[in-house]
């Protein structure tokens, strides 16, 4: 997984600069409480910044001691980590917003098409394809969340994913169709 930096957010007010435009000084305090924080150190590094590396435990539960090292320079997190600090009262504390991205597009795209078809209660094909109408045995068509009988008349709801083939769950399309 590739991560494209895009803006800088300051937890205090939410004031937001584009990745490529850091406003303040060169020399940060770079805090990361994750499992791989050598990757977020050069990604630092590389937008032109020149970190003091702490690093914490993966899901560090921060303290507001955690962050004083005893100068003004800007502390400078991860955007999972600045969620642990919302309620510190420190305004030079900022976190890197970043866009995830798959290396592999193909296995991205699939990816996103089946969270896509789960979030829209998306019927499988092939299970579409046996699934008949207890009524009338006439095929399905899936639009939106229902499964539509043409012969019978009828709109069986999809609930969490599930068809649910219950003439008695059904919604009768007599005068739509």
């Amino acid at each position: 997984m590739n991560y494209r930096p895009i803006e800088w957010a300051r937890i205090a007010d939410n004031k937001r600069f584009p990745a490529d435009s850091w406003p303040l000084s060169r020399n940060v305090h770079a805090v990361a409480g994750i499992g791989n924080p050598a990757k977020f150190y050069k990604t630092l590094i590389n937008l032109g910044l020149n970190p003091i590396q702490h690093s914490f435990p993966d899901h560090y539960q921060f303290k507001e001691e955690d962050l004083d090292f005893g100068d003004s320079l800007p502390i400078i997190m991860t955007e999972k980590d600045a969620a642990r600090c919302l309620d510190m009262d420190n305004k030079n504390l900022w976190y890197l917003s970043v866009e995830a991205k798959f290396e592999d597009e193909t296995f991205e795209k699939t990816i996103l098409e089946k969270i896509k078809d789960i979030l829209m209660n998306k019927i499988d094909q092939k299970l579409l394809d046996i699934l008949v109408c207890p009524v009338s045995k006439g095929a399905l068509e899936q639009v939106g969340d229902e499964l539509i009988c043409h012969t019978s008349k009828l709109a069986y709801p999809i609930k969490d994913g599930i068809p649910v083939m219950l003439p008695e769950e059904a919604r009768d399309l007599s005068d739509e169709l």
